[in-house]
């Protein structure tokens, strides 16, 4: 999301909660511009299988993109919240909805989206 866009959301509603999908977040040290991160954790086994069949990577391919990120264990020290990507897509989507109900309290309270 351009920061025009950002900017025009937070004024329409400064107590919105916006999002970044952003892989590249911590590497890029973009996670210094965010108020709280999240990172869904899943181990090495489970990043390959899902990268060579979402985008149909061979085995050669999804670890060099593995390899040119931070690994997610040390990702998982910049999260202020991690979401169990291993887990089942019913639990993955209770803890997202958990994580977004907390974030839409903290952005009422403090403010945080601004």
């Amino acid at each position: 999301m351009e920061e025009a866009r950002r900017r025009e959301i937070a004024q329409q509603d400064p107590q919105a909660v916006i999002i970044f999908d952003a892989p590249l977040l911590i590497e890029t040290r973009a996670h210094e511009l965010m108020d709280r991160v999240i990172v869904v954790y899943a181990d090495r086994k489970t990043q390959l299988k899902r990268l060579k069949e979402r985008d149909r990577l061979d085995p050669e391919k999804a670890k060099q993109r593995i390899a040119a990120q931070i690994p997610l264990y040390d990702k998982k020290l910049y999260a202020d919240y991690v979401i169990d990507g291993m887990a089942s897509p019913q639990e993955v989507a209770t803890q997202t909805e958990a994580i977004y109900q907390e974030l839409k309290v903290l952005a009422t309270a403090t403010d945080i989206s601004g």
